[in-house]
């Protein structure tokens, strides 16, 4: 590796470090998630008895509060997902790009290795600066992977406040 401390593998290596830290912060989130929902369940055990539930005002804001917080929990689950799935670009048979694996596999299943080597040759003649691409085209993933995480956190703030308001309303029905 180079002497600059900015050079092109180093700027690749600490974005692709991001990426990994935003899925490993995403599978820990969902298992965090996952356990509290889990949790959660007993609480639904309060519509088994519904006879205890006399006042209409405290079944209604009971069936509020549950439908708010499975609403709440499905999208905190969707945007955790959100970091993980891996994303594809629309395919474009014409104009293919070597950076992107799912390119790179369709033209070689559509042309063969032989034509997708010289059009790796023809690539990387043509552009001299391949890395910048990649550096693109990981800033990119790390953006989006990014926003689905700040915005999954944000997400199970009133998750919570509604299941300690859940609680709170079952165990008081």
């Amino acid at each position: 590796m180079s002497e600059n401390k900015n050079s092109r593998t180093e700027i690749l290596e600490g974005i692709q470090c991001h990426i990994s830290k935003f899925d490993n912060k995403a599978n820990i989130l969902l298992i965090v998630v996952g356990l509290i929902f889990a949790g959660s369940m007993q609480v639904f055990t309060v519509f088994s008895d519904l006879d205890r539930i006399q006042e209409s005002s405290k079944f209604i804001s009971l069936c509020v509060f549950a439908v708010a917080y499975l609403l709440n929990s499905m999208l905190t689950v969707g945007l955790l997902v959100g970091v993980i799935y891996p994303r594809r670009k629309k395919y474009n048979k014409d104009n293919i790009d070597v950076n992107y694996y799912y390119d790179i596999y369709r033209f070689e299943k559509r042309k063969g290795k032989k034509k997708l080597k010289e059009k790796i040759y023809d690539y990387n003649n043509k552009d001299k600066d391949v890395m910048d691409r990649q550096i693109i085209i990981n800033s990119g993933i790390a953006v989006k992977k990014h926003q689905f995480i700040t915005a999954s956190c944000i997400s199970m703030i009133p998750q919570y406040i509604i299941f300690i308001v859940l609680i709170t309303v079952g165990y008081l029905a």
